[in-house]
């Protein structure tokens, strides 16, 4: 391969556009003495996804990699991909290896932030007696703080991994993940029973992907998926709440996190993806919710009521077609000003002035997200032996159609009771088709 600039066009499509655009942006900002002080402090690397040729080994291709100059290198097994840091110069080393399909940069992703089971009518299938017990729920985000909600009467915080810092004990310094894991599973213990989760029986796994700012890399995320497959079946984990997401570049047979959940799907995991804050704009779903497996939840607003004939689609929801033109989202939750768990002295909690309350009241696709998961968790507690496929058909069959089209509300407003039902449950003597 050439020497000087000429290789980053030379690679051709051995580079993803987005790496190519970054290299180029480097070279044009860095003169030749500022570049070369700049690399021999360090301060040069990019971070990076390397996707392996068919038939190479991750390990081999991992010792590669190191030699050619590449740091904090280590292996996506789910999904054949390497994450690294590399200097310009080292990529271009690494390219001269033919097991190497292609270079891309490892993008930033974010947590999706912009009196709701009852409005899913979660409580109806309460009384007909499932209330997640026995099903796990792993949530990718910035960690779950120990809150009351989770942990008393009986500690249903089953484990919790650290992709971002590796610490082993729970602990959430954003507030984002305690948050949803409360739309999940909170038994509103602090709250006297106003603040409960959709399955607030159902245990908690916590992968903590995000730092303090709701901000990460698409190799966090990959890496916490990794470690959910790895121990899914020691924990009972059957659902996976990814309320974060990152801008859609690829369709998602090329977009490494939208394999990764597909990988998961296959796998028997019900993966609940969050489909962005990046609404009314057309065509604006992120990744890894453009994933054609995963159930992707937009955000409706229920306008604080329990009456579903006033909601409407939440402005700043994404909307459909996803990048690849699937039809995305696959259907919605209330997004708006929903109260669930807080961690205290988190930097959500501090923002909202409650540095030292137990709840916080947050917008957006993250929280609609979790109602769709604990809607699954509810169906799996019920029905054990449903299959992903089988959980999604009927999450969407149960929807009611709000009237504001495919692109905005895919199938419409989820309704646990009404998928409870198809399942072949059996609701309480008396309940209506609106009763809560």
């Amino acid at each position: 391969m050439a020497a000087g600039s000429d290789w980053i066009r030379e690679a051709g499509d051995r580079l993803h556009p987005d790496l190519r655009r970054e290299l180029e942006r480097r070279r044009a900002g860095s003169p030749v003495l500022g570049g070369l002080l700049t690399s021999l402090l360090g301060r040069n690397r990019i971070p990076i996804l390397v996707e392996l040729a068919p038939g190479a080994e991750t390990d081999g291709l991992c010792r590669v990699l190191a030699a050619s100059g590449c740091t904090r290198v280590r292996p996506v097994r789910a999904v054949g991909v390497v994450a690294a840091e590399a200097a310009p110069e080292a990529i271009r080393r690494v390219l001269r290896d033919r097991r190497i399909r292609r270079l891309r940069l490892d993008r930033p992703v974010r947590a999706l932030l912009d009196v709701a089971a009852p409005t899913i009518r979660a409580p109806a299938v309460w009384r007909a007696g499932p209330r997640g017990r026995g099903v796990t729920v792993a949530v990718l985000d910035t960690g779950i703080y120990p809150h009351p909600d989770f942990t008393l009467p009986e500690n249903r915080l089953l484990a919790f991994y650290d992709v971002v810092s590796g610490r082993t004990q729970p602990y959430d310094p954003n507030g984002h993940g305690t948050h949803v894991a409360g739309i999940i599973a909170g038994n509103g213990r602090l709250s006297g029973g106003r603040y409960v989760g959709c399955a607030p029986e159902a245990g908690l796994v916590g992968v903590r992907v995000l730092d303090e700012n709701g901000d990460g890399r698409l190799s966090q995320v990959l890496e916490g998926l990794d470690w959910v497959l790895d121990h899914r079946q020691a924990l009972g984990i059957r659902v996976v709440n990814i309320s974060l997401g990152a801008l859609a570049v690829d369709p998602p047979e090329e977009d490494p996190l939208a394999q990764a959940v597909e990988v998961a799907w296959r796998q028997g995991l019900v993966v609940c993806t969050a489909a962005g804050n990046s609404g009314p704009e057309r065509g604006s779903i992120d990744s890894p919710g453009t994933a054609p497996s995963a159930i992707t939840v937009g955000a409706a607003d229920d306008r604080g009521t329990v009456h579903r004939c006033d909601d409407t689609i939440a402005d700043f929801s994404s909307r459909g077609p996803a990048v690849g033109g699937g039809m995305k989202p696959d259907l919605v939750a209330p997004g708006v000003h929903i109260t669930a768990a807080s961690s205290p002295g988190s930097r959500l909690a501090r923002e909202a002035g409650a540095p030292d309350q137990p709840y916080l009241t947050l917008s957006g696709t993250s929280m609609a997200t979790p109602m769709v998961a604990g809607i699954a968790a509810l169906l799996l507690s019920a029905f054990p032996h449903l299959k992903p496929d089988q959980v999604k058909a009927l999450l969407l069959d149960g929807c009611s159609a709000l009237g504001a089209g495919p692109a905005a509300e895919g199938r419409g407003l989820a309704d646990a009771a009404a998928s409870f039902r198809l399942a072949g449950g059996t609701l309480p003597p008396g309940a209506s088709p609106d009763d809560p």
